[in-house]
């Protein structure tokens, strides 16, 4: 009996955890979704329940044969709770035609949020994962749809109501080459509205395709910071393409046309371009160029009328007569911070005969800034490398100036290598600049030069001026290496410019292949080396690093002299009152001889500085100093002598590169 009722104790107990725990277990395996607290077997379920307001949860990772349609009239959230909602697609062989995973129907409003969607591989007639006509809200989804059997292979599609793109939502996809494959197509339903939101920050992995719009019933906008990777319309005309991009980072130029006014942009190439780009007015585009080459078609390769920065290693080149490689509009703002600029078919080969293709590689009518590291270059001899100002001044009828920085770069070809033209501005900091046909520099308005390397094989730089407006021939000077070939002058007169073409010429530093004393500016002056000249200030003054020293009978030391102002070169004369007490030689070291004391002096032109020194016994080796002359010395020979250039002394000076020259001034002609 006690066995018999432990046995039915037992299957009570058995029993009773069953119908308890079967219902959790259930949830848990069986159920899809939830509002609420109250469960659902699947998606579709909870979706014909939903009230107003309420959120959906999905419950675990849901796969879908046939896809979901969402009635009229819906407004709900659906939490993906990370999960992943995988369509399937009816399978080979079913009756079931093409089908779309999510079907929205107008007058909903609806949001997805926090999960996956996407194509299961392989699968058969999806034609997209979602078709809309809602109000659809994006946040934080990732859409995927990979080697799909069938159907268009979008991962949506837009066609009516309003989707808004927030958070990481992304989109990837198994092509982004071929437009049977793109991921986004807007079709040419009334009202469609597509708002990537200024806070998203997804990627979308293929082509966004808007179809047929109308701009009276269709836009997309597209803001914040999400990567896209083409935009294509099938606009008939794309002055009315109905897309407005804020923000964003592209992958080629596609978005180009499509810019709002303010816009900010970022392009990052992922393959090479041929294409004539254009930056409109009053946008701010980065061009990262990525390793790849940008070829025009036709026109100008980068044709600017807003602010733009190209950076990064890579080519802009350009192929056709009379364009070039980048053209700065009046306005416009430029800053080449990296990559190189070609006219790969210049066929220009001498001044006379263009080839039938010949051209700048860049214009520039606006404000341009060039940083280290860039490259622009042609074997032309038709046109210059680079145009800054106009060709004829009066087709600016703002008269505006045309500003151009160089910081630093490797410039090499054309006529001449840079032509600051009619309104030009031209400053150079830095930078190579080589040129075999003409000049390294031709100046018709006003040139500042602050460093730079510059050499031809004719004049280095031509100058000319028309009148005191458009054409000054104003030229600056303040350092820089200049070296002319052959038996040029550096900077010799432009043909065709006036009278006048060389007296607004000033010189207050460089080195230099011949003798440009004619153009030194007061307060400088020009000296001659073994191997040039180089203009240097006046001295105003010299100085020595010790004023008294105390030295032991037959010790040495080295006194310092520094002129002034930084970079004055003059010769420094070294005397002592006394050598029979402290010698003194041409580098500035002194040497005790015996007790006493003397003067140092040092002479740097009408400058001179002295150092009062104390010779003391030494106490190791008493009676050293006698005061008597050593057999075969001359304590009392003439003062020897030194260079002293920016403060610096030497018996011979040492220029850049290690070059040891012998100075002597030149005194200046014409001042």
């Amino acid at each position: 009996m006690k066995k018999l009722l432990r046995a039915v104790l037992s299957f009570a107990m058995i029993f009773t955890m069953f119908t308890i725990a079967s219902p959790k277990a259930a949830a848990a395996v069986g159920n899809a979704a939830k509002i609420g607290t109250k469960e659902y077997a699947t998606l579709n379920e909870a979706i014909k329940a939903v009230s107003d307001g309420e959120t959906i949860t999905l419950l675990r990772d849901v796969t879908d044969a046939t896809g979901i349609a969402v009635e009229s009239g819906k407004n709900f959230t659906l939490d993906f709770g990370g999960h992943v909602y995988t369509l399937s697609g009816p399978g080979a062989g079913s009756t079931t035609t093409e089908t779309n995973g999510f079907q929205l129907l107008k007058d909903s409003r609806i949001t997805f949020q926090n999960g996956t969607v996407n194509i299961a591989p392989n699968a058969n007639n999806i034609k997209r994962i979602i078709q809309n006509y809602a109000d659809l809200t994006l946040e934080n989804m990732r859409f995927e749809t990979m080697n799909q059997v069938g159907g268009e292979d979008y991962a949506l599609s837009f066609n009516n109501g309003t989707i808004v793109f927030k958070g990481t939502t992304s989109i990837v996809t198994s092509s982004r080459d071929v437009i049977a494959f793109d991921i986004c197509k807007f079709s040419s339903y009334p009202s469609a509205r597509v708002i990537f939101d200024e806070s998203y920050t997804g990627a979308i992995g293929g082509k966004i395709v808007y179809d047929s719009p109308n701009a009276d019933t269709h836009s997309l906008t597209i803001a914040g910071n999400g990567t896209f990777a083409s935009i294509e319309t099938t606009a008939a005309s794309a002055a009315d393409p109905a897309i407005e991009i804020e923000s964003g980072t592209f992958e080629d130029l596609s978005a180009l046309p499509y810019l709002s006014a303010g816009a900010d942009v970022t392009v990052t190439l992922a393959e090479d371009v041929t294409e004539d780009a254009v930056i409109p007015a009053d946008t701010t585009v980065t061009l990262d160029l990525n390793g790849h080459t940008i070829t025009n078609q036709a026109d100008h390769t980068i044709h600017n009328y807003g602010n733009l920065t190209i950076e990064g290693e890579g080519t802009i080149d350009n192929v056709s007569h009379g364009r070039a490689a980048v053209y700065n509009e009046l306005g416009a703002s430029a800053l080449l911070k990296g990559g190189t600029y070609t006219r790969s078919q210049e066929n220009g080969s001498n001044s006379s005969i263009s080839g039938g293709n010949s051209y700048y590689n860049i214009v520039n009518h606006g404000d341009m800034t060039i940083e280290e590291g860039v490259v622009v270059r042609q074997d032309g001899k038709f046109s210059s490398l680079i145009e800054n100002g106009w060709y004829n001044g009066n087709q600016n009828t703002t008269k505006e100036p045309s500003n151009m920085v160089i910081h630093g770069g490797t410039f090499t070809g054309g006529l001449n290598t840079i032509k600051n033209d009619d309104y030009g501005k031209l400053t150079i900091n830095g930078g190579t600049f080589t040129n075999v046909a003409q000049a390294a520099v031709l100046n018709w308005n006003e040139t500042t030069i602050n460093n730079g390397t510059f050499v031809s094989d004719q004049a280095v730089i031509l100058n000319g001026k028309l009148d005191d407006e458009m054409d000054k021939g104003k030229l600056i000077i303040n350092g820089g290496s200049f070296t002319a070939g052959g038996d040029h002058e550096v900077i010799e007169r432009m043909s065709g410019g006036n009278d006048d073409s060389l007296t607004d010429i000033r010189i207050s530093g460089g080195t230099f292949s011949g003798d440009v004393s004619a153009y030194v500016e007061a307060g400088n002056k020009l000296v001659e080396t073994e191997d040039g000249f180089i203009v240097v200030p006046n001295t105003e003054g010299v100085t020595l690093d010790a004023s008294e020293q105390t030295l032991k009978v037959g010790e040495s030391t080295t006194l310092h002299a520094t002129l002034t102002p930084e970079g004055a070169v003059e010769e420094l004369v070294w005397t002592s009152s006394d050598p029979t007490i402290v010698t003194v030689d041409a580098n500035g070291t002194i040497t005790a001889v015996k007790e006493g004391s003397a003067t140092i002096t040092v002479t740097a032109g009408a400058y001179r500085a002295q150092c009062e020194v104390t010779v003391i016994a030494d106490e190791k080796d008493p009676g050293t100093s006698t005061g008597e002359k050593e057999p075969g010395t001359d304590n009392e020979g003439p003062a020897t002598s030194a260079v002293a250039m920016g403060g610096m002394f030497a018996s011979m000076a040492v220029l850049s590169g290690g070059i040891v020259v012998v100075l002597r001034e030149k005194r200046r002609r014409n001042s």
